[in-house]
């Protein structure tokens, strides 16, 4: 999921920690002068955003991806 904040991220060591108060095993990347959270792993989109509407931050918009490619462990034998 890629998320656009309303401005750029003042405390992103911050708003990391809230994000994995929500999937602890996530992928996270800030970009805290855009104002970008690209976020990748097992949650629900209502709380991240509303994880982030704790911390202060406004959502601009958001757009779902599908996750990253992963290896069956099937085809690592073939």
């Amino acid at each position: 999921m890629l998320l656009n904040l309303d401005g750029p991220c003042r405390e992103p060591r911050r708003l990391i920690g809230a994000l994995l108060r929500v999937d602890l095993g996530a992928r996270i990347r800030v970009d805290h002068v855009a104002g970008r959270v690209q976020m990748e792993g097992r949650f629900w989109k209502h709380e991240v955003i509303a994880a982030i509407e704790r911390q202060g931050y406004r959502l601009r918009g958001w757009e779902e991806r599908p996750l990253s490619p992963r290896v069956m462990p099937g085809a690592l034998a073939a």
